[in-house]
């Protein structure tokens, strides 16, 4: 057998094995199901959601004038509800959305519940949704059994960031409202797996039962394994450290779709890089439909907590938190392999009415000690950022100071755990959507499928930050497909 042939079929063969790595099997499904109390679990912090087996307040069904409210679900949430009697023609409620507890102060903005038995009708809710003019809904038809999709209430739906209102025909008797287009958990990790299960080159692992409450992290590895991983660049990507702040893994699931693409933009990102996420890092959080928090309480954003005790440290709290743990065992792997993260992306949401989404980028000096090189590399990824679409022109930019993990003086995130450990060698921000309209292009309000184009912008952005080459033509998997 001569070396290009044998070339070739040990090419495939590593293919085959991506294959039978990434297929979940009837069993792994079963661990989708989202868990929300562990009863006996021991709680060393203070805010615990669901200490000793507790109800949940933003967990509740309530029937009301011949409607059922319901945000007991995988990331529902609503705290009360209370009927107003008909005013001018619609059926009015008041919906008070649930203020969780937290280490640093109370949040709240995240919503979703259903309404039941609304069909032919018309209906006014008095809901805070000021930090999204335009929340989503979705409506059921009895007729064909099927949901609609997700859209944006319109100008009269939503007509104050305090009101919505809609109507419903005969064949509407269910309805679904959210802050803004949801990604609860199963249907996350369902979007995922439809990725993955699209293409050879990507797998996934299911972390089982490893959070707080006993429920799933996956992470997910796009990998062309014909070329050796000390020729690619290393790229990490999580999303959702806040529970609310969906809009993070709406970009992150665009991301993952521009490395699977079966195209010639998708095959170049393959060729040169090797990309390692994390989906959901608050998986907890967002099956209890938190706006920020986790099931404790705790923020797994902020590592500036000890890792023991009167020792500062990065990354784990004291004591430690899954969701923090998780994270850090994944990164660690990856800072130790031969192609470590030269580029790490903390995907987030905030709230608040700006010009464009943005990242965080530094400041001079601080405990880092930045300087203008590592500035540099930063502001490279956002110019590449801008090329690569429309909907970003960096109309907003932000910056923050830098910490490195030993300085005790203030916050510190997963970004200083990179610049710790790697120096400017990994180029790592973070990532801000949010949900009111965009202060450049057209001007419209953002939308679940935007956002997933911000993502595979992101990933397109990699081309120019690393000035990747094209795929040479007679690549030995071509060779091989074609004979």
């Amino acid at each position: 057998m001569n070396k290009l042939v044998l070339l070739a079929v040990l090419a495939v063969f590593a293919m085959t094995q991506s294959v039978q790595a990434h297929k979940y099997d009837d069993d792994d499904h079963k661990h989708y199901k989202p868990k929300v109390m562990f009863a006996d679990r021991d709680d060393p912090y203070t805010f615990s959601i669901r200490k000793g087996g507790a109800s949940l307040p933003q967990k509740i069904t309530v029937f009301s004038n011949g409607v059922t409210f319901n945000s007991d679900y995988d990331n529902g949430s609503l705290a009360a509800v209370s009927y107003n009697g008909n005013v001018s023609g619609r059926e009015s409620y008041d919906c008070d959305i649930y203020v969780e507890s937290g280490e640093i102060g109370p949040r709240s903005y995240w919503f979703r519940f259903t309404m039941d038995g609304v069909s032919n009708g018309s209906y006014n809710l008095n809901i805070d949704h000021s930090d999204s003019p335009f929340p989503a809904i979705r409506f059921f038809s009895s007729s064909t059994s099927t949901w609609s999709d997700w859209r944006a209430t319109t100008s009269s739906e939503a007509p104050s960031l305090f009101t919505i209102n809609f109507d419903t025909t005969i064949d509407q008797d269910l309805v679904e409202i959210a802050f803004f287009y949801p990604l609860g958990y199963q249907e996350t990790y369902d979007r995922v797996e439809a990725l993955v299960d699209s293409s050879i080159h990507a797998t996934s692992t299911v972390l089982t039962d490893k959070s707080f409450l006993g429920n799933d992290f996956v992470s997910v590895t796009v990998n062309d394994t014909s070329i050796p991983d000390d020729e690619k660049h290393g790229v990490w990507v999580h999303s959702r450290a806040h529970a609310g702040e969906v809009t993070s893994t709406w970009t992150l699931l665009g991301f993952l779709d521009q490395f699977v693409a079966d195209d010639a933009i998708g095959e170049r990102l393959r060729r040169y890089c090797r990309l390692d996420m994390l989906v959901l890092q608050n998986v907890d959080g967002v099956i209890l439909g938190n706006t920020r928090w986790d099931s404790q309480g705790v923020d797994p954003e902020r590592w500036d907590e000890p890792t023991v005790s009167n020792d500062p440290g990065c990354l784990q709290r004291f004591p430690a938190i899954p969701s923090q743990t998780v994270l850090k065992d994944l990164v660690d792997a990856r800072l130790a392999s031969v192609a470590p993260p030269e580029v790490a992306l903390n995907l987030h949401s905030t709230v608040g009415n700006w010009d464009d989404s943005f990242f965080f980028q530094r400041n001079f000096g601080g405990s880092a000690n930045v300087q203008q090189s590592f500035r540099t590399i930063l502001q490279d990824y956002v110019d590449a950022f801008v090329n690569a679409t429309p909907l970003f022109a960096n109309a907003d930019p932000a910056f923050s100071t830098l910490r490195i993990c030993s300085d005790g003086s203030g916050a510190r995130f997963i970004e200083s755990y990179f610049y710790t450990e790697r120096g400017e060698g990994t180029m790592a921000m973070t990532h801000e959507g949010y949900y009111w309209n965009r202060g450049h292009g057209d001007f419209g309000y953002w939308t679940d499928e935007e956002y997933i184009e911000l993502g595979r912008a992101q990933a397109r952005a990699l081309i120019e930050y690393f000035d990747l080459p094209e795929v040479p033509e007679a690549s030995v998997s071509d060779w091989f497909i074609i004979h």
